[in-house]
């Protein structure tokens, strides 16, 4: 994925292979990382919204980019002593149970500044 100054950048991933029948969530992190796994902060990249789709609702777990940042970034706790588990649909090909992530953010570095570190390559734009 790369990022290319003053562009909005629209993703839309399915996590469905991630996860197991069973498996919990105890907590969601939302932030865009580079090669190193660091957290990206505001600026450079501003994330307008990343949603996570679980069990066909669109924010189960959500970062918007005005949100209050805590010691481990853009993050969302399940309650202590509870979690959200994982159905059995999702292993299941034809299932119409979703679970994704939809997220929207924008580069917002000077027009004359360099292209950002590809992510998936670990090349420059």
């Amino acid at each position: 994925l790369v990022n290319k100054v003053g562009r909005w950048t629209t993703l839309r991933m399915d996590l469905s292979t991630v996860l197991k029948e069973g498996d919990r969530i105890v907590q969601f992190i939302g932030d865009g990382i580079d090669t190193l796994g660091d957290v990206i902060t505001f600026p450079p990249i501003h994330i307008h919204h990343l949603h996570i789709v679980f069990k066909n609702v669109s924010h189960t777990f959500e970062t918007h980019g005005d949100y209050q940042i805590d010691r481990d970034g853009y993050s969302t706790y399940v309650p202590e002593g509870y979690c959200a588990v994982t159905p059995r649909q999702f292993q299941q090909r034809r299932s119409k149970a979703k679970f994704m992530v939809v997220a929207q953010f924008n580069d917002v570095r000077f027009s004359h500044s360099k292209g950002m570190v590809n992510v998936a390559t670990g090349s420059n734009e």
